[in-house]
Order: structure tokens, then C-alpha cells, then sequence
């Protein structure tokens, strides 16, 4: 690609130009500090030479050529103390041409790979177009529309885990010039495209394709902000509606906790503590997984752990990690049954986080490796600033169900006493997993009860003979008015 503006639309005509950083260094040259005075002479001399670099221009050619003296320009921003910390680069605005950059930049892109393609991940093409006319309007016209979204690069590392990077512009080195095509932007111009974001065709109309020239540089301040972002997205992902429909979630769940955690060979899993029989329950759903309860439906809270796991998890509320199943297991003899129940499914390293609101025990988040040590008391800590979320989440999920209950009572069955709501709450929670099972073919099961004896005959509508009692009441009362 010789030319940088070959295959893209833009309102930008791209011209890489170090005019503004020169003209910096010119009055360099008159500074006290003799140093910095002859440093600012050493590179005007550089630059003398190639006109070009002041002119302005588009062949990537150049950049090849003049590699060397584009570095000793931009050497006060690319410092080389500094170089194997900063995350940075230099570059031209919505485009992946990066000309100048520090070590760890790119040693984090030798790591992603020959075949990793570095793309501003949340920036549609559209909105690239838009965002690009918005600067126009600020640079050139003066209004500022406050038109700011951080943008993110995604960069897997040698173990494959992703990791996220905010993209912090400096725009100190660059100008913006309007050409004859670019008509000029009125205030009923501005007015019309306040109300039209998503209009591109009248944003082309007001700012045409290469109408304005882009004359300098931007350098990007890159930061790491993996354990930010994939918070977020845990967040956004325990948001997003029929999770347990989902086939893509659980799996999108593990990702971002990959991430979180920076390990790659982590699974999670959830069991949701059922307060009234104090057992704790598989999660329904495509690819819902409990490694407390490994292929039981159920267990009994106190058969699914030994006394200090169930204090720790139950009335404590508070996690606690396995770093090493094996040796746990050897020394237990059997005697802790979520350790025999890690063992048996080949996990070697564990973390047991209770999802716990004021009330108490909600559910169990389960996070398993089949490596030893990889999870541990340490960084089990980085999961207290996404637990709210999940809380959230689960307590959302139990007052839908709560709810979904009722409905199936009510379309199911007649009114019922308070005595036995318990036995018609259990059916109906069983249509719902069977639901989520077998889809229509569910059926809600046939509910009785053995040698049950009603005291007094009163089992026909409920609230019918209460209604019964007042009418002869107030017959009663009718009839003593008409005989006195």
C-alpha cells in the first residue's frame, strides 16, 4: 500500500508531516539550557535535508526511507529510558499504519503473532467516518460536541489470553486544512447534524470524501486495562437477557475470566443454594457446569462439604481456594467431600466464591484449573470487585423465577393454602428446569398427597365457606329486623 489514503473514505486527505514538532524545535534553538539548545539544532539539521518531512506526504515509502531521521525527531517522545514501559505509537488518525512505536509495543505485537491484525476494536466504519467530520467541526468551526469514546485495542499474549488496551490520543502535532471541495459548515449546517448521528449520507453531503487535509500526526499513550474491561464485560454479559439460552455465554463467561485472572486454562461453574432445604442445586442451562456438584442433580450442603468449607461458604460468606487438589485430597482421607468431588473431575486448583447478599447465601461461583497452584488465595482477591455484579445478577435471576413460579401456580391449579404452597412451589420450579430440559414436551406433574385428612370438609373453593358463613350472618341480622 503505497499510499495511505488508497481504499479508505474519509473526509481526510492524509498526509504524515513533523511541520509542528520542527517548528517547536526552532524556538528550541533559543532556550538558556545549552543542551537542550543544541539537541533542538541537531535535529532542524536532520530535517533540513528532506523537505518532505515539513512538506507533508502520503507514500509509505518515505517512511521506510527516512526511518531514521523520523526517529531522531520524534527521540523527546520515544525516550529511550522509557521505551520497555511505555505502550506507544505514532500514526495517523482511524488507521492502522503505525510508523513509530516503543519496545514493549512492539514486543506485545511480536507476541500476538505473524497472523494478528491490529484493529480499533469498537469503532464501526460509519461511525470512523463520523467521528473523523466531528473533529473537523472542532479543529475548524469551533464547536465542541464532546464527541468522546475510549477506544480499545484487543491483543492476545503468548498463552492466548486477550488483553485490552486503552487508546489515549495526543493530537498537539497535527492541523487540520480545508481544500476548495469542503463547503463551508453554517450554523443551520451544525443545527441539522446535531439531530442526524446515524445520517452518513448528509454528513458526506456536508463534509465530501478528501475535502479536508490532515497534515501531521497523532501518538497513542496505550494502557493496559484488562482487569477494567473484563470487569465490564462480566457486567455486560450478566445483563444481556436468556443467558441460560445461550450457547455462547458460558463459553464468553470463561474468556473473561481468563482474562481477568491473566490464566488461560481456567473453567467456571455456578450451584445455586437452595435456602429452604438447604441444599445446594445444578444451574440450568447450555453449558452450565457445577464442580461442587460434578453430575449430581442435588446435594445436601452439609454432604457436599466438610464443617469448615460449610462454615466458611454458609455463615461466614467469605471465599476459599484449593491451590493444590491433590495433596488436599491425600491428607483429607475422604473426609471432604468437595475436595473428593474436585479430584474425581481432574481438577488440580480451585476457588469457591459465595454469592451472598445481606440475607445470606445465594449461590456458588466455582473456578477449577486441571493446573496445580494457578489458583489461589492471592488471586482469589481480584474477584472481589466483580462479585456485586454477579450478586446482582443471581438475585435478578431468582426474583424472575420467583415470579415464573406464581404465573404456573396460578395457570396450573386453583387456589391453595398457605400449608401446602411448599409442595406446588417445588412442582412448579420442576416444570421450569424440565422446560429448559425438554422444551415443549414439559409437563406439569400431577401433585397429591398420602394420608392427608381434611378436619372439617372445608376443601372446596378457598375462601367459600368463610363468603358462606357472612352471607347467613347478614341473613341473620336481615330476619331479626323483620320479626322485631
Amino acid at each position: 500500500m503505497p499510499d495511505i489514503n488508497e481504499n479508505i473514505e474519509s473526509p481526510f486527505e492524509l498526509k504524515v508531516s513533523f511541520s509542528k514538532v520542527l517548528n517547536y524545535y526552532e524556538k528550541l534553538v533559543e532556550n538558556e539550557d545549552e543542551f537542550i539548545a543544541a539537541k533542538a539544532r541537531r535535529i532542524l539539521k536532520t530535517a533540513e535535508s528532506y523537505p518532505e518531512l515539513r512538506r507533508g506526504f502520503s507514500d509509505t515509502n518515505i517512511l521506510k526511507e527516512r526511518e531514521k531521521e523520523i526517529s531522531i525527531i520524534l527521540q523527546d517522545s520515544f525516550s529511550p529510558v522509557l521505551t520497555n514501559n511505555e505502550i506507544k505509537t505514532v500514526s495517523v488518525p482511524f488507521h492502522n499504519l503505525i510508523f513509530n512505536s516503543s519496545e514493549r509495543f512492539k514486543n506485545i505485537l511480536e507476541i500476538a503473532g505473524d497472523n494478528f491484525e491490529l484493529q480499533i476494536k469498537n469503532m464501526p466504519e460509519d461511525d470512523r467516518y463520523i467521528i473523523a467530520c466531528n473533529i473537523i467541526l472542532s479543529f475548524c468551526y469551533g464547536y465542541n460536541l464532546n464527541f468522546k469514546r475510549p477506544f480499545f485495542y484487543e491483543i492476545p499474549d503468548a498463552n492466548g489470553i486477550i488483553h485490552y488496551y486503552k487508546i489515549l490520543y495526543n493530537a498537539d502535532f497535527c492541523e487540520i486544512i480545508p481544500t476548495e471541495i469542503a463547503p463551508k459548515i453554517t450554523q443551520d449546517d451544525y443545527d441539522n447534524l446535531l439531530d442526524n448521528f446515524e445520517n452518513i449520507a448528509l454528513w458526506k453531503e456536508k463534509f465530501p470524501p478528501n475535502s479536508y487535509i490532515f497534515k501531521g500526526f497523532v501518538i497513542s499513550n496505550i494502557f493496559d486495562v484488562t482487569d477494567d474491561q473484563s470487569i465490564s464485560n462480566i457486567k455486560s454479559s450478566l445483563i444481556g437477557e436468556d443467558k441460560d439460552k445461550d450457547e455462547s455465554f458460558m463459553q464468553g463467561f470463561n474468556e473473561i475470566f481468563r482474562s481477568l485472572l491473566g490464566i488461560n486454562d481456567i473453567k467456571v461453574g455456578f450451584s445455586i443454594y437452595n435456602q429452604e432445604e438447604n441444599v445446594f442445586e445444578r444451574v440450568y442451562g447450555i453449558g452450565m457446569k457445577s464442580f461442587l456438584l460434578n453430575n449430581s442433580e442435588s446435594a445436601s450442603c452439609a454432604d457436599a462439604l466438610c464443617s469448615w468449607s460449610y462454615n466458611r461458604l454458609l455463615n461466614e460468606n467469605k471465599y476459599f481456594s484449593v491451590s493444590d487438589v491433590d495433596k488436599v485430597f491425600k491428607k483429607a482421607k475422604g473426609r471432604a467431600p468437595h475436595i473428593t468431588a474436585l479430584y474425581e473431575q481432574g481438577v488440580k486448583s480451585a476457588i469457591f466464591a459465595p454469592i451472598a447478599n445481606e440475607n445470606g447465601l445465594l449461590g456458588i461461583i466455582e473456578i477449577v484449573s486441571n493446573k496445580p497452584q494457578v489458583l489461589n488465595s492471592i488471586n482469589a482477591n481480584k474477584l472481589i470487585d466483580v462479585m456485586p455484579y454477579i450478586v446482582s445478577a443471581v438475585e435478578r435471576s431468582k426474583n424472575e423465577e420467583e415470579n415464573l413460579i406464581e404465573a404456573i401456580i396460578q395457570q396450573e391449579c386453583t387456589s391453595i393454602h398457605p400449608s401446602v404452597s411448599w409442595k406446588f412451589r417445588s412442582a412448579a420450579k420442576q416444570f421450569l428446569i424440565d422446560k429448559q430440559r425438554f422444551g415443549n414436551n414439559a409437563t406439569f406433574k400431577n401433585i397429591s398427597f398420602n394420608k392427608v385428612y381434611p378436619l372439617f370438609g372445608q376443601i372446596d373453593v378457598k375462601g367459600s365457606s368463610e363468603s358462606r358463613n357472612n352471607a347467613t350472618k347478614k341473613d341473620l341480622i336481615l330476619s331479626n329486623r323483620i320479626f322485631v
